[in-house]
Order: structure tokens, then C-alpha cells, then sequence
């Protein structure tokens, strides 16, 4: 009878326990980042005032060209492998 007791009570604890959690709310980031697309006017080369090439990453079907200009804005260029075609849009990161 004991251990009856016991079962009951460890599973009325355990259930209010559940009851009692609340779920974590993930936190916002303080600011947000101001992030400009631009579209490649001729997808036939990357545009000199993309400035240099500084680094390259890879997926299994992208390869994403990292560049900086003059003003130390970043230019990411994104290249598909399998065809060999670049996308039509650039993403630039300003630097303050």
C-alpha cells in the first residue's frame, strides 16, 4: 500500500512540475542589420568595383565569392557549380 502511495504522489509532484514550466523565450537581436541586394546588371564577370577578392566558401552546389571595395563595404557574389552561372543578386555588407 505503501509504495502505492509513493507512485501516486512522485506522479502528482512530476505532473505539477510539468504544469509549472514555461517555455524559454528566445531573445531579439538589440538591433537589426541594414543589408542591401543588389541585382548584376551582366552576369557575364563580377564588376571590378566589387573590389578584391578576399575569400570563397562552398556548399555542395554554391560557391560564395567574398569581396571588398575601397570603402571596405563586403560584397558576397554567389556562384552555382553546377552550371557555372552567377546569381543575379549581391548582397553588400556596409562597414561603419
Amino acid at each position: 500500500m505503501k509504495n502505492v502511495f509513493r507512485s501516486i504522489l512522485v506522479s502528482v509532484i512530476c505532473f505539477m512540475i510539468f504544469l509549472s514550466c514555461e517555455s524559454v523565450k528566445k531573445q531579439k537581436p538589440l538591433s537589426k542589420t541594414d543589408l542591401n541586394m543588389i541585382v548584376l546588371k551582366n552576369r557575364s564577370g563580377i564588376p571590378k568595383e566589387f573590389g578584391t577578392l578576399v575569400s570563397v566558401t562552398t556548399t555542395d552546389d554554391w560557391a560564395q565569392l567574398w569581396f571588398v571595395d575601397e570603402e571596405h563595404n563586403i560584397h558576397k557574389v554567389s556562384l552555382s557549380l553546377p552550371d557555372y552561372q552567377l546569381n543575379d543578386s549581391v548582397l553588400v555588407i556596409p562597414r561603419n
